[in-house]
């Protein structure tokens, strides 16, 4: 599946997810969690403001449980 839009990168990291939670099941493994904030770069914007974007949302899915992803949408923000 591609990543093109929001939903499709919210898909990408729930799979990011699942397989750092199965480093826990290998031999000696240890599982790890990642909280993911996912922002589209909009025409004609720089980078750097659609990574503010994505920061303001991962630190809204840490102030509403650790663990988690979400894109703009899901934060309230402007999409």
């Amino acid at each position: 599946t591609g990543i093109a839009t929001p939903r499709g990168g919210l898909r990408v990291a729930r799979r990011i997810q699942a397989a750092l939670g199965r480093l826990g099941e290998e031999p000696g493994g240890r599982a790890a969690g990642v909280s993911i904030g996912i922002a589209q770069v909009k025409a004609g914007e720089d980078i750097i403001e659609a990574l503010r974007r994505a920061d303001k949302v991962l630190y809204w899915v840490k102030r509403n449980g650790k663990g988690r992803c979400a894109v703009e949408e899901d934060a309230g923000l402007p999409g």
